[in-house]
């Protein structure tokens, strides 16, 4: 009897989700990033960047998250996750990432964003400026980006079944539950705050 006990006690165990671990891990790579997580999508872009930077591995590569990009006149749009090569000093990938409830509507809008900037890109390079918020305004030239650039979108788990390119290993609510932890470790002064950086 205790050894059949045991052994639904293991398969309900090995059927859990396995994600404790990896939100742990992910809390703690991101835990003194320094980013403002009040935007939700913040936490979603991050995680895109950890996992990108797996395939595109530092010192080769540089990843940055949301470069603004803008015109004389105003603010055009942001790029959520750019992958440099360093040895060039070009962008290579520009990942779009969206963690919506509907991922029919996040796809369109993702589609939407790089046609958008596609079109800036090859229409009036010279007028375009580009900024990272993120990392104190470091700015970039236009003259580092080209249409021809490897454009992906990425979402929470499930985006793949509704034409994504990929995903990533998390649910939008264990996404939220993690900014959730990362906002009160950082106002309790136990994670560094975006505030320190300025």
């Amino acid at each position: 009897m205790i050894m059949r006990n045991l052994s639904i006690l293991a398969l309900l165990f090995a059927s859990l989700p396995v994600f404790a671990g990896d939100l742990e891990e992910a809390f703690s790579a991101l835990r003194d990033s320094a980013i403002d997580y009040e935007n939700t999508g913040a936490v979603c872009e991050q995680i895109a960047r950890l996992d990108l930077a797996k395939h595109y591995p530092a010192p080769t590569y540089e990843s940055v998250t949301g470069i603004v990009y803008q015109n004389l006149e105003r603010s055009i749009g942001e790029l959520d996750v750019v992958i440099f090569d360093k040895r060039t000093d070009q962008a290579v990938l520009v990942a779009e990432v969206k963690c919506w409830r509907n991922l029919q509507s996040a796809r369109q809008k993702a589609r939407k964003q790089r046609d958008r900037f596609l079109s800036a890109i090859e229409n009036v390079p010279e007028e375009l400026t580009f900024y990272s918020m993120s990392q104190r305004k470091q700015e970039f030239r236009a003259e580092q980006f080209s249409s021809r650039l490897r454009f992906i979108s990425i979402s929470q788990q499930g985006g793949s079944q509704v034409g994504f390119d990929d995903e990533l290993d998390f649910t939008l609510e264990e996404l939220m539950r993690l900014r959730t932890r990362l906002m009160e470790c950082q106002a309790s002064g136990e994670c560094r705050s975006p505030d320190l950086e300025s």
